[in-house]
């Protein structure tokens, strides 16, 4: 008996420690993510805030940051930004908005429509009745433009003295920021 017993402890500290190393675990991880999402922000404010006012003000395109020690040579570019995006979270009224604004400047080939049709449970052999013969039962529609195609084309429109639609209708950021890379 004093075995068995024995064994039941040992398996019960054997499974301790595991639960307790998953813990750990499960807690580092929390810690460097909230290390991650904190590091993100401050690159994030440097790149795209900070350093941008600081290389325009003293009119510095570019720099190289020479080797040190461990650490590689880096140059550090300022570029400009792009970045549009209609978002499926928007309600519907300012995604209207969004996509009458880019119709009014002869951009609506980039709204992409979708037409979805539901059926209800066991009404399989009525969709494939409707797939055969192109009949509409219960349709919805919705349209929405990819992001990186409406960031190409506000780039396009921009960088070629274009005109577009207001910025924060279509949802665009336009600006610099800085770039670095392994030299």
């Amino acid at each position: 008996m004093k075995a068995r017993k024995s064994t039941t402890v040992d398996s019960l500290v054997f499974v301790r420690e595991r639960v307790a190393e998953l813990r750990d675990l499960e807690l580092e991880r929390e810690g460097l993510e909230t290390r991650l999402t904190e590091i993100n922000k401050k690159i994030n404010f440097i790149a795209f805030e900070s350093l941008v006012d600081v290389m325009n003000e003293k009119r510095v395109p570019k720099i190289t940051l020479d080797r040190e020690g461990n650490k590689p040579a880096f140059e550090a570019s300022l570029l400009p930004f792009y970045r549009a995006n209609i978002a499926a979270a928007w309600d519907e009224e300012k995604k209207l908005r969004a996509f009458d604004a880019l119709e009014e400047f002869g951009a609506s080939d980039l709204i992409k429509t979708v037409v979805t049709f539901s059926f209800p449970r066991g009404e399989k052999k009525v969709a494939q009745k409707l797939l055969t013969q192109h009949k509409a039962l219960f349709p919805k529609m919705a349209e929405s433009v990819h992001s990186m195609t409406l960031t190409s084309w506000v780039k396009e429109q921009i960088e070629a003295g274009k005109p577009t639609p207001p910025l924060d209708v279509i949802g665009a950021q336009v600006g610099q920021h800085v770039k670095i890379k392994k030299v």
